[in-house]
């Protein structure tokens, strides 16, 4: 494999492990939106990614192909190899995609939840609206600009 390849993968495993640390950094500040359960996910995918292309970049070169001087059992036990290697790597990347569709769910059961507090929170500051003028009193005034 080339030189350039190799710098291309260091400086996407580069990439990735800033953004697992810029995971773990919001997680930490206050008002962070992320749960738990989704930073230990993310960072979970990103190792796993990370597995996949070391395995491809470090496995794939090394495997004989056939053709290349190799007696039939050597071919066959090859191609044996070949198989069991990128179905390691489709395996991983299947478990990825789980995650993934995992993450999503959490995302959209946090957006539920904040969605429903905020229509709770609407129908009490209208209520109190409703009391107010009923009462002959002004409603709250809102930020002065």
């Amino acid at each position: 494999m080339s030189l350039s390849v190799w710098i291309a993968l260091a400086v996407v495993a580069v990439i990735a492990v800033a953004g697992g640390l810029a995971q773990v950094g919001a997680y930490r500040r206050t008002g962070s939106v992320l749960t738990g359960a989704q930073l230990a996910l993310r960072l979970a995918m990103g190792a796993l990614l990370l597995a996949v292309v070391g395995l491809a970049a470090y496995g794939a070169p090394r495997i004989a192909v056939h053709g290349s001087g190799l007696t039939h059992a050597q071919a066959l036990s090859a191609a044996r190899h070949l198989a069991a290697f990128w179905t390691v790597i489709t395996l991983l990347l299947v478990v990825v995609v789980a995650l993934a569709l995992a993450d999503l769910r959490q995302l959209h059961a946090t957006r539920r939840r904040a969605r429903a507090a905020m229509l709770r929170n609407l129908d009490k500051l209208q209520e109190e609206v409703r009391a107010r003028a009923e009462a002959g009193a002004t409603p709250p005034e809102g930020p002065k600009e």
